[in-house]
Parts: structure tokens; C-alpha cells; sequence
């Protein structure tokens, strides 16, 4: 199993938990994913636009931008961390976020190859609009040819 280790805190990738001490922190998945993607590449810029495609892809329905920006706010209050004077996630104002924290110890997936430290794929969460849309449509004219 892939996990982080940075200050008290420990992130399995694999079973998408955080701890911090020993203890699990409660995080809503998409805080979660936007820590996973900015410790895939710590130290680097990780782009609005690269969360908000990976968090709710390209045919959102939802305000992906106010969305991002709680999401980065509630994982800032679970680690204890501040935009005002980070230590772990800084805001390259309209651009996006880096992982400035150190990184103690990453685990690598023992199925994967040593050289590979961060998952390569976060699998999106929510449902491009056209299935949901295209699933309803199925449905109403299920409905219509049953009567």
C-alpha cells in the first residue's frame, strides 16, 4: 500500500485515509483527492484547472471553481494549516496550489516499481453529466412504454 508521511500525519492512498498521530482524520473525499494530487508532486504547481478536471471533469454541472476552493479550505483546516501563513499547502493565486511541506517517508505500492512513489491515476468520483442524463432518459421511456 502507497502512503505519505509528512509532520504527525500519515495518508494511505490505497484505503484513502489520513491520519494524524495514530488517529483518523475525518475528510470529505474531495479534500482528500487535492491532497493526494498535490503530494504526487510535491513541491511542484498543481493547476486549478488540473484539480478541478480530475475532481469533476470536463461536463460538470457544478460550480467547480467555489467547489475547489472549500475543498482546498477544508483540507487546510484538517491538517491545521493556513493560507495566510502556510506550511503545507500553498496558493499560487489563480493558478493553484503546491505541497511545501516536508515529506518524510513515502511508501511505495509494493506492486508497483520503487521508482514509482505517487499514484498515477485518481479515478474521477463523480459522473459525466451525459450518463446521468442519458440514464434518466432511459428511464422515462421505460416508464412511457410500461404504461
Amino acid at each position: 500500500m502507497s502512503s505519505f508521511r509528512f509532520e504527525s500525519f500519515e495518508l494511505r492512498v490505497e484505503t484513502e485515509e489520513l491520519f494524524r498521530d495514530g488517529e483518523r482524520v475525518r475528510l470529505q473525499p474531495q479534500p482528500l483527492q487535492v491532497l493526494i494530487l498535490l503530494l504526487a508532486q510535491p513541491g511542484e504547481l498543481v493547476t486549478r484547472s488540473f484539480l478541478i478536471e480530475r475532481l469533476w471533469g470536463n461536463n460538470s454541472l457544478a460550480d467547480s471553481e467555489a467547489g475547489l476552493n472549500i475543498a482546498v479550505m477544508k483540507l487546510r483546516e484538517a491538517l491545521g494549516d493556513s493560507a495566510e501563513s502556510p506550511r503545507l499547502i500553498e496558493t499560487l493565486p489563480r493558478r493553484g496550489y503546491r505541497f511545501i511541506g516536508a515529506l518524510a517517508e513515502v511508501v511505495p505500492d509494493s506492486k508497483q516499481a520503487p521508482a514509482q512513489s505517487a499514484p498515477a491515476a485518481i479515478p474521477r468520483r463523480v459522473r459525466p453529466a451525459w450518463i446521468v442524463l442519458g440514464s434518466a432518459a432511459l428511464f422515462v421511456v421505460a416508464i412511457l412504454i410500461w404504461k
